[in-house]
């Protein structure tokens, strides 16, 4: 993902002139990047630079004045750290055609889950005394949701991720609600044209 910062500096911008930003002016060194970050990447077909972009700005910024009310992106750090890897890993993974799998593929790369985890429940302590990277991992996410509960959450969209973020918080189910805000976060920032995510 692209960031700009600092993004007060042009506050006419949308997200989508920043794309064309990049592309027109850095077209080569975008490349020079995907080809160099493509020599470590075991698989190809997962693989993605400069597919999404974000503006961010911790406050608008102006002489003598620093509004830090007119924040732009930085409530979205913690959406894009938690929900957006999941929902791209299972458009993914359902393109490669590994339907019901989806989940228990996303699983057996423990690692990639880890991160989305230790933000939500907060229980990095707790993770770091389980034995192995790998069992910690399992046994964290089996013990917050189950498999079929992320891969719902995830999948969700508009008016039923809405509904579902409700539910949530009517039923007190606090994960299942950051969950769905973090996704409701998203479209809304899409929306303001602060975000674009690839479709791939």
């Amino acid at each position: 993902m692209f960031a700009l910062s600092k993004c007060d500096v042009l506050p006419d911008l949308k997200v989508q002139e920043f794309q064309d930003l990049v592309v027109l002016k850095t077209a080569h060194e975008v490349d020079q990047l995907r080809q160099m970050l493509g020599r470590i990447v075991l698989d190809k077909d997962a693989f993605a630079v400069g597919e999404d972009f974000v503006l961010l700005s911790s406050a608008k910024f102006s002489p003598g004045a620093i509004e830090v009310s007119q924040r732009v992106g930085v409530d979205l750090i913690m959406p894009i750290a938690s929900v957006f890897p999941l929902r791209r890993f299972m458009r993914w993974a359902e393109a490669r055609n590994f339907r019901g799998k989806v989940v228990e593929v996303l699983f057996g790369r423990a690692s990639a889950a880890a991160g989305v985890v230790a933000v939500l429940v907060g229980l990095v302590s707790r993770a770091a005394r389980l034995p192995g990277p790998v069992g910690a991992i399992a046994v964290l996410i089996s013990s917050v949701l189950s498999k079929e509960a992320i891969e719902k959450i995830v999948k969700l969209a508009g008016g039923k991720l809405r509904e579902a973020n409700e539910d949530a918080l009517e039923k007190g189910d606090y994960l299942r609600a950051a969950l769905t805000q973090f996704g409701i976060d998203l479209e809304d920032a899409e929306a303001q044209n602060i975000l674009l995510r690839s479709r791939r």
